[in-house]
């Protein structure tokens, strides 16, 4: 009670010197003088709002710019746009809806851009999706906004009474299977260890902010103002300085989502409802022998673009529970979560082969599960029995390729002149059509 009365006395402080311009920094570190993680989202809050306000003030009238579209169709359209308050969601309005429902970027210039973060000069532009060629950009962006969604999730799953510290998201690519999180709890949960209930209830946080729609906004801002926001957290100001050490101009990206708000170089996705299928999975403890215990959650999510069957994302759930080594930055050039085939489709023999392959595609572009024929030898044993039996096939099996995980089928079927119904029925199977 002492500690909490203390925190709302130096909020109120922080509030009071805000007001009147005075800079101010927090220097004791004694239990009593925290605030509580209630209070340090609202004093995060406040200065992110401030300094919102105050980059909005330094356009004091609007300038336009000219935007132009690059993409396959309307190629050449061009935009008149206002400075550095449009974005490209604003671009993609003036298109169709089909650009603001699909597009999970935008290249501006080359350069992935978020979609809700404003555009500062003229230039060119092309959105992205999940289901283009190389998708490579969107799904680095999806692992990363899943990340701080998990991030936001441990934050405010624990009371008040304990001090949740946010180390970092650490950069995996998506071939690894899973997102994660690292961070230092309280003290007093160094013997806590999750059980299942507890992961079911963080899994069911993350749906709740899925079910809030809510955007992810992007601020970038100087070193200090991000110093100022998260003075009480230690590894946040480490990972600060290695940020803005790598630009001559010291800024630092920060991204929020509701009222939590975090660190990431981004860029993210623009709405946490771009989520379908998502998992708190597993937490594993990290450098036991150090002072603080670091735990690394992990999660796994499959966007509403590309919905998978019950099978295939219980595999793909439990794979997500082992432990992740932080990968370096060149395995991430391969990683890719797409339904563009890994290998060249093979066509089942049958006297109508050119429709089995248009219902393949159909299939593939109409649904958006992971699902293709390859010569690739399967393992077998990741579906029932029975299922390998309606299938007619040598064998059925999900592995991970350089581009994304999928199931697998055999070319080699016992029955290729029931090509026709083994399509069909693959179709309900894997989409819920019974």
């Amino acid at each position: 009670m002492e500690a909490l009365t203390m925190g709302v006395r130096v909020l109120r402080l922080w509030r009071v010197a805000s007001g009147l311009g005075i800079s101010w920094r927090f220097i004791a570190t004694s239990p009593a003088s925290q605030l509580s993680p209630t209070e340090l989202t609202e004093m995060r809050n406040d200065l992110f709002n401030k300094e919102k306000a105050r980059q909005l003030s330094l356009t004091p009238r609007t300038e336009k710019i000219e935007v132009k579209h690059v993409g396959k169709t309307d190629p050449g359209t061009v935009f008149v746009m206002n400075k550095n308050i449009s974005t490209p969601y604003s671009c993609a309005m003036h298109l169709s809806e089909w650009y603001c429902r699909k597009s999970i970027l935008a290249l501006v210039d080359g350069q992935p851009w978020d979609m809700y973060k404003p555009l500062t000069k003229s230039c060119e532009i092309k959105f992205l999706t999940f289901k283009d060629r190389d998708p490579g950009e969107v799904n680095k962006a999806y692992w990363r906004s899943c990340a701080m969604m998990m991030g936001c999730v441990i934050e405010r799953a624990f009371k008040d009474e304990y001090m949740v510290n946010l180390v970092r998201a650490p950069e995996v690519p998506v071939i690894s299977g899973a997102f994660c999180y690292d961070v230092v709890l309280d003290s007093k949960l160094d013997e806590w260890m999750p059980t299942k209930e507890n992961l079911r209830s963080f899994t069911k946080d993350a749906h709740a902010l899925i079910y809030k729609d809510l955007p992810f906004e992007t601020l970038e801002v100087e070193a200090k103002v991000a110093l100022e926001i998260f003075q009480h957290n230690k590894y946040k100001i480490d990972f600060i300085e290695e940020k803005a050490s790598q630009n001559p101009e010291r800024i630092v990206k920060l991204h929020r989502i509701g009222d939590f708000i975090d660190v990431s170089e981004g860029p993210l996705i623009p709405r946490t409802s771009i989520c379908f299928q998502y998992e708190v999975s597993a937490v594993h403890n990290l450098q036991p022998t150090q002072p603080s215990l670091i735990r690394r959650f992990q999660g796994v999510s499959l966007p509403i673009h590309l919905r998978a069957h019950f099978t295939i994302w219980d595999k793909l759930l439990e794979r997500s529970r082992k432990m992740l080594p932080e990968a370096s930055p060149e395995a991430h050039a391969g990683a890719m979560l797409s339904v563009q085939p890994a290998e060249p489709m093979v066509s089942f023999p049958s006297a109508s082969g050119s429709r089995d392959a248009s219902r393949r595609q159909g299939l593939e572009n109409r649904r958006g599960v992971f699902l293709m024929s390859t010569t690739t030898e399967g393992s077998g044993g990741v579906l029932p029995a029975s299922v390998h039996s309606r299938l007619k096939c040598s064998s059925v099996s999900l592995r991970f390729s350089s581009q994304s995980p999928v199931l697998y089928f055999s070319s080699r079927c016992r029955h290729p002149q029931k090509s026709e119904t083994l399509l069909g029925w693959m179709e309900e199977q894997m989409c819920g059509r019974h």
